[in-house]
């Protein structure tokens, strides 16, 4: 299971970015949130998110 990686949330991630699909999140309104919490500077189709994919793995849940 993967977690939202908006900052502050625990809960379980259902939807991805759309452009990078590299980053989870649990609703849109954490996407919008975490888009201009930084993910817009580094967000590239071709390329996934370093920081975020490093984020994703620190939060995910065990028994994934």
């Amino acid at each position: 299971m993967r977690l939202c990686a908006a900052d502050g949330c625990n809960n379980a991630a259902t939807l991805t970015c759309a452009q990078c699909r590299s980053v989870w999140y649990c609703c849109a309104g954490h996407q919008r949130q975490h888009w201009k919490a930084g993910h817009r500077n580094a967000c590239d189709p071709k390329y996934p998110c370093p920081v975020c994919l490093e984020r994703a793995d620190d939060f995910e849940a065990p028994g994934k």
